[in-house]
């Protein structure tokens, strides 16, 4: 019996420095690759409210009930979106 629990005590304590690992979190701003005028413009338009157009799954700028603001729609999916010119 005491075998076992010194080996369930190896284990337990053993193995705590694999289980520890160093974190990293990545940050960006947006700042760093657009001017003052496109950040802007991109705000303004993240800013508008958007509902879906069941025809065709693309958001379209509306006030209609049931509509979600920009900054919680994927950005493909609103029409016209310009990813070349505004980041997702």
């Amino acid at each position: 019996m005491i075998r076992y629990l010194a080996a369930c005590l190896f284990v337990l304590f053993g193995s705590t420095a694999a289980l520890a690992s160093q974190v990293s979190i990545a940050t960006w701003n947006l700042g760093w690759h657009m001017d003052l005028q496109t950040a802007e413009h991109w705000i303004n338009e993240c800013s508008k409210n958007y509902v879906e157009d069941p025809a065709t799954g693309k958001f379209k700028p509306s006030q209609e009930a049931g509509f979600k603001p920009g900054w919680d729609i994927d950005a493909f999916k609103i029409d016209g979106w310009d990813v070349s010119r505004l980041p997702v």
